[in-house]
This record gives C-alpha cells, sequence and structure tokens, in this order.
C-alpha cells in the first residue's frame, strides 16, 4: 500500500478504495431492494463513490495539503454523506439515458423517468431515506479509508 500512496495522489488513491464500498454496498442494496429498477444501482453507486471521494479527497485534503487526521475524518464524513445524492442522480440519469436510447425503464406507472433538473430535488429526498439505512455504513467506511490512507 505503501508503494500506491506514493505513486497515486490522496484523492485518487480514497476514490479507488470507496469504489469498491460503494460498489459493494450498492450490490446489497439491489439484491435486497423490493420492486424493478435497482438491477444498475451497484453501477450508480460505485460511480457515486468514486466522484464524491475524488472530488472531496481533492477540495479537502489535496489541494490544501493538509493531512491531519481531523482533516482526514471530517473528509470521510462529508464524503459518506455526499455520496448518497450522487448515486440517485446517477441511477435517475441512467434511467433517462435508457429511456432516451430504447423508450424503455419506464416506472412502474408506466410513466418516463424524471427530468434531470427534477432528478435534484428527488435525489436529496431520496437520500433522507438512505442515509438513514445506509449511512452508518459508507460514512464509516469513507473515514476508516481516509485516516489509514493518510497515515501511509
Amino acid at each position: 500500500m505503501k508503494f500506491l500512496s506514493s505513486k497515486l495522489p490522496f484523492s485518487l488513491l480514497f476514490a479507488l478504495i470507496y469504489t469498491v464500498v460503494g460498489t459493494l454496498i450498492g450490490y446489497y442494496v439491489a439484491t435486497d431492494a423490493i420492486g424493478d429498477g435497482y438491477d444498475y444501482f451497484p453501477i450508480s453507486a460505485g460511480l457515486a463513490a468514486f466522484v464524491s471521494a475524488w472530488l472531496l479527497g481533492y477540495i479537502m485534503i489535496g489541494r490544501t495539503n493538509n493531512h491531519s487526521t481531523k482533516q482526514a475524518i471530517k473528509t470521510g464524513i462529508f464524503t459518506g454523506i455526499l455520496a448518497h445524492p450522487v448515486s440517485w442522480y446517477f441511477q435517475i440519469l441512467g434511467a433517462n439515458i435508457c429511456y432516451w436510447t430504447t423508450g424503455q425503464c419506464l416506472s412502474s406507472l408506466g410513466e418516463e423517468p424524471a427530468n434531470l433538473l427534477e432528478a435534484i430535488v428527488i435525489s436529496l429526498g431520496l437520500s433522507l431515506w438512505s442515509l438513514f439505512f445506509m449511512g452508518w455504513a459508507t460514512v464509516i467506511a469513507a473515514v476508516l479509508i481516509t485516516v489509514n490512507i493518510n497515515k501511509l
């Protein structure tokens, strides 16, 4: 791991590791969820984990060069929280792409997916539920990863 930390910027290493966590949690949600439309959730969750970790890792640690444990913990907490609305937004974006290209991916009522502007508000609302049920896992995992990478 020391080799990787000397070759990759903090934000990229954090993003790559946290992507695995996001994908695994997304897979758990997809297999445990009731209803249709969760087939691609591991992809949207993994992508959201990567984007959130890379962005906040870069802004909060990489750009400021603040490698304190306190900053690593804050970065992990914010990343674990931010990943939720980003994941839901990517899920809705994926449904829109499917609808635009195939005419499928309709809601259970036969309606087309929410537009991308509405998706912002919807993803925030859905995040309240996902943070309640899975936020403990995403935040703890992100904090553990940031603190451990920070020690390298």
